[in-house]
């Protein structure tokens, strides 16, 4: 269900979103503050806008500090056709039993300027990451301190089985511009072994995840017609999330499934 204006008042006086505004400021800005059903989130004075100075490449596995310019002031101007990076001016915790959805403002929309954000996860907190891409070809102003992006709250029936702080999620705690952390975190996670407790479910995302306890790791061979397997004992967790559709894990309920369908407990 979308939660209104007076479901996130009483939310934000729980430290829902700090700082919070009750209402919406319009004159002489990018409107910001809550509104009939949603919460227009500010942009704070930090960016990191691209570059290609040092030729790097983006890898969101590997990511390099020097693809970007660090530029702090109340107006960012993004190159044309580049990107920027920057954070919400707010700090969210969201609840164990909402999902919150991000959606750019119309303003900045209508001038190529589109925002991307992921959704807010169950009792993950953190300033937002905000990802913001000029399509045009020419530089685009983006205003600190004012709106960027609307949050829609979209509360379930029931309270998820594991939340983002159950899983221990890479971005929980987030503050400032926070980069990719994917190669940091299977660093951080290691192995998968034989006789670990794992997450999986058949579809990611759309079923509940359940625990189980791996009782086989086996790699095939795609090369290979027969397609060969090769039982191990253990297999980095980088290798499994990486090439998951030729790597099958054995289960204690008896299924057996594809690397990309498990997680870390």
């Amino acid at each position: 269900m979308v939660k209104n204006d007076s479901w996130i008042k009483e939310r934000a006086e729980d430290g829902m979103i700090t700082p919070f505004i009750d209402g919406q400021v319009r004159e002489g800005v990018i409107s910001y503050g809550v509104s009939s059903y949603g919460y227009d989130m500010r942009i704070g004075d930090e960016f990191k806008i691209f570059t290609n100075i040092n030729s790097t490449v983006i890898d969101p596995k590997k990511f390099d500090p020097k693809s970007f310019v660090d530029f702090k002031g109340d107006v960012c101007i993004i190159p044309p056709n580049s990107f920027a990076l920057a954070r919400s001016l707010e700090y969210f915790k969201i609840p164990r039993d909402v999902l919150v959805i991000c959606l750019g403002k119309s303003t900045y929309a209508r001038c190529g300027i589109v925002i991307n954000v992921t959704p807010l996860e169950p009792e993950w907190e953190g300033h937002v990451t905000l990802e913001i891409s000029n399509t045009t070809p020419l530089p685009a102003k983006i205003y600190a301190n004012e709106g960027i992006a609307q949050l829609i709250f979209l509360q379930a029936a029931e309270a998820c089985e594991v939340s983002y702080a159950d899983k221990k999620g890479k971005y929980q705690g987030q503050q400032g511009i926070t980069l990719s952390k994917v190669d940091v975190a299977y660093q951080k996670i290691g192995m998968l072994s034989v006789k670990d407790i794992i997450l999986w479910r058949g579809a990611w995302g759309t079923l509940p995840p359940e625990r189980a306890l791996v009782t086989g790791i086996e790699i095939y061979d795609t090369a290979d017609a027969k397609k060969k397997s090769k039982p191990v004992d253990n297999l980095p967790w980088s290798r499994v999330r990486e090439n998951g559709d030729d790597v099958i894990v054995s289960l204690d309920n008896g299924k057996s499934v594809f690397g990309h369908q498990i997680r870390p407990l």
